[in-house]
């Protein structure tokens, strides 16, 4: 078994297309890192910039209102000067706090940012009837918003950790399940709330909720995955080289599985490392100290929705989030491979087979997200953050049903191909 499985991993290694697509991913990846980089600098610059029209624009008028003052004052008219006095006044302490906004910007003076925002949240969480709920044209941003945002830069603050990125010179609110805008002023909110990375593992962190894993899975599968499909071609027929050795269909099929699940995790390990490895060379590494915000699962009112001033949360550090997503995906490696492997088994063609798998997997990741459906947990992000299960009122939906729905299901597809390699290639007697 031991040699069948080292010869297979040899005849994967002699690809030529097998180095090539390898090699052209990992590229990929490094140019998304850089270009990622990019944009996050460029986001930073228009940043400032925006601070710089607001201050030329609050200059502008203080000049226009000195203009109005001094008429009134022309007509002794002490309410209206008293009245542009104030407004002035207000502007110049504006002008100042945008002034020291924009140095602390440009220096990456976090602990300053920090505390100004920690003041502004603290006013918009006060219960002061005077003071109205925060809202963009007239749609709220829910309690739940505010608090963890506040929660987020306290944590920042002491741990004196760099943040993500924003397009909005104003508070960088984190993005909950609890906003419900609409038209214009959700695409507003959406855009302000994105997030852009500054480092390899708030890149990383972020590549992860766009089911970046998943997708280099599936390549992985696509590259290695197919040793079945290629030897029974019409072209090749490989098999008969096997029909010629005194080996079982058993210790074949098993022997191919191995090696190419065993490459599928070196490629998935090697590409989602490698905008920590680009990292130390441009942009630093991050901190392993970073928030990430994990929703706690409440029951739902009697009308089936969640009242977001009772609504509960709490934040790990970015190292336990990915302590906890390292087995999960490598049992979704298991499952995906296993289920590809076991179609390629039937289907010759690989770009059918990968095209195949890749809509049966979203698709029922999306339509059918159930604890027993192992698709459900491709969402790795959703899972480890218990979004879905808060969103669906499913607690059963987590971390730990998931491993062992993902290893299940891998094990059967895999039993499941070896019947199907049997049947299929019946006419071959070893």
């Amino acid at each position: 078994m031991s040699k069948l499985f080292l010869f297979e991993c040899k005849k994967i290694l002699k690809k030529k297309v097998t180095w090539i697509t390898c090699l052209l991913s990992i590229i990929a990846v490094i140019s998304l890192y850089f270009y990622s980089m990019s944009v996050s600098e460029n986001i930073k610059s228009q940043n400032i910039n925006k601070l710089n029209y607001i201050i030329s624009s609050y200059k502008k008028m203080i000049l226009d209102i000195n203009s109005e003052k001094d008429k009134a004052e022309q007509n002794k008219d002490v309410e209206n000067v008293k009245m542009l006095s104030t407004q002035i006044k207000g502007l110049k302490k504006s002008i100042k706090k945008y002034e020291t906004q924009k140095e602390n910007l440009i220096k990456g003076n976090w602990q300053e940012i920090y505390s100004n925002e920690a003041t502004s949240l603290e006013e918009q969480l006060s219960p002061d009837p005077n003071i109205s709920p925060r809202s963009i044209e007239n749609q709220e941003i829910s309690n739940f918003t505010i608090k963890a945002t506040f929660a987020e830069v306290t944590w920042l603050q002491k741990k004196n950790v760099e943040p993500f990125i924003q397009k909005t010179v104003y508070t960088p609110y984190v993005a909950s399940i609890y906003d419900h805008f609409t038209g214009s002023v959700l695409d507003e909110w959406k855009t302000t709330t994105e997030r852009y990375a500054t480092n390899g593992l708030s890149l990383l962190f972020l590549l992860i909720q766009q089911y970046f894993i998943p997708i280099v899975i599936l390549l992985g599968c696509f590259i290695f995955a197919n040793t079945i499909s290629s030897d029974t071609n019409s072209k090749k027929k490989g098999l008969n080289f096997y029909f010629t050795l005194p080996i079982y269909k058993r210790k074949l099929y098993f022997a191919k599985y191995l090696s190419g699940i065993t490459f599928t995790m070196g490629f998935v390990l090697v590409t989602t490392i490698t905008p920590l490895i680009c990292s130390l060379f441009s942009g630093g590494i991050g901190s392993p100290h970073s928030p990430v915000l994990v929703y706690e699962i409440i029951k739902p009112n009697l009308f089936g929705t969640i009242d977001d001033t009772k609504a509960q949360f709490h934040f790990i550090e970015l190292k336990d989030y990915l302590k906890q997503l390292i087995p999960l995906a490598i049992m979704l490696v298991l499952f995906l491979y296993s289920f590809y492997f076991m179609l390629s088994t039937i289907i010759r063609n690989s770009i059918v087979s990968v095209c195949l798998v890749s809509i049966i997997s979203f698709g029922a990741m999306k339509l059918y997200p159930t604890v027993f459906n192992p698709f459900t947990y491709m969402d790795l992000h959703k899972i480890i953050n218990s979004e879905l299960s808060t969103t669906l009122f499913k607690a059963s939906i987590n971390l730990q049903n998931g491993l062992s729905i993902l290893v299940i299901m891998g094990c059967i597809s895999s039993i499941i191909g070896y019947f199907l390699f049997k049947k299929v290639n019946k006419n071959y007697y070893f």
